[in-house]
């Protein structure tokens, strides 16, 4: 009983140390999504809004598809991506993507979240906050 329990709580504890990507739901494949239209936000990160979108683009154009900017083309927007950032100055500690189909109602077809631990920490560091965003797009977007 005792090693059945020293197992369980080591399991717990090295899970909870776990790196990267702590929760996800993948994006299933549509031939329609082409293009995704990015939710412009602040974070309290040392890079714009821009810049971020920017890095968001790129991840995307990896998985051929193209990315506008929500807030100036709200009429076009079919699929809508919205991201919550925080963190450090430079790395992000917490994150969250979510890709919403955008109809009479909006339907939630995926989300990924990230968090800054464990090994993460060091391949964050090696990485920067593209690698990050790299990763959350990937696993978002894996089966594209």
């Amino acid at each position: 009983m005792k090693k059945l329990t020293l197992a369980v709580s080591t399991a717990i504890l090295l899970s909870g140390c776990a790196a990267g990507i702590s929760d996800s739901e993948p994006v299933e494949k549509r031939a329609d999504l082409k293009q995704v239209c990015v939710d412009e936000r602040k974070t309290g990160l040392n890079y714009t809004s821009k810049e971020i979108v920017e890095f968001i683009s790129t991840s995307l154009a990896k998985k051929n598809i193209s990315t506008v900017v929500y807030q100036t083309n709200k009429e076009s927007c079919k699929y809508l991506l919205k991201y919550n950032f925080r963190g450090k100055k430079e790395l992000i500690i917490r994150g969250k993507m979510t890709l919403t189909e955008l109809q009479t109602t909006s339907t939630r077809l995926g989300e990924v979240s990230y968090k800054y631990r464990g090994d993460e920490r060091e391949i964050a560091q090696q990485v920067g906050l593209k690698g990050q965003i790299d990763k959350m797009v990937s696993e978002l977007f894996q089966n594209y």
